[in-house]
């Protein structure tokens, strides 16, 4: 499962983005649709209540006055840091329902879930298409392109990347070009093991690189030959 960390975290972001999305814009409609057919007024705000939850954290409550034909209305909405008392804020409510009343923070408060949502879902199809596009081209090289081996020089830890407080490890291989004489090093991918003990037990000395003709920078170090070694990797 380790292999394809990166592919899960993208399929989990692009989930817990696509969530408050759909939330936020089912929300936002029904409150647009609300406000497009409510009647408009001044209200002001007469309290501020504070109280404390079951955990002890402290809510504020903002108690708002309104009048509809004539007839006093006094009803609850959301606190906000801007609210105090005595402020005028218009609000919308239901003609035939004068006390279904809602302000314009209800959308304010949609779009910035919308924008929450969208900001993991843009990670999420990131982590998702980079991973997909490493697949595609896996597959290419194994398929087409030209198998060298390369020299292992060096393992070491991948200390930029971290799951669950462990870094893994990676092989960077050494070869040589014989048509123009240049050296290429190679990285493998994040190996979930120590493979140095594998490697000097088997006197495994280099690895498989398929790279591509055109553009070697474009490769792939393939570790089979280790990981054959290991049971459940």
């Amino acid at each position: 499962m380790k292999k394809n960390v990166v592919l899960i975290l993208g399929i989990v972001f692009t989930a817990a983005g696509l969530i408050p999305i759909l939330i936020g814009v089912t929300f936002f409609l029904s409150h647009y649709n609300f406000i497009s057919n409510a009647a408009r007024t001044t209200a002001v705000v007469t309290d501020i209540k504070s109280y404390r939850d079951f955990d002890g954290d402290k809510h504020y409550e903002v108690v708002i006055k309104y009048s509809v034909e004539g007839e006093e209305y006094y009803e609850i909405i959301a606190h906000s840091p801007l609210m105090y008392v005595g402020r005028e804020i218009t609000v919308y409510y239901d003609p035939n329902k004068p006390r279904h009343v809602k302000t314009m923070g209800f959308v304010f408060d949609d779009l910035f879930l919308v924008g929450i949502g969208l900001v993991f879902f843009i990670i999420g199809i990131s982590f998702t298409a980079s991973q997909f596009k490493k697949f595609r081209l896996r597959k290419r090289l194994l398929e087409t392109g030209r198998t060298v081996y390369a020299d292992i020089s060096e393992i070491t830890l991948n200390t930029s990347y971290t799951v669950n407080s462990k870094h893994p490890y990676v092989i960077t291989c050494k070869w040589k070009d014989p048509d123009t004489g240049l050296f290429y090093f190679f990285t493998s991918d994040n190996i979930w093991f120590d493979p140095e003990p594998i490697i000097h037990e088997k006197g495994i000395t280099s690895l498989p690189v398929y790279i591509d003709p055109e553009n070697p920078k474009n490769y792939f170090v393939s570790v089979k030959d280790i990981e054959m070694f290991v049971a459940n990797v």
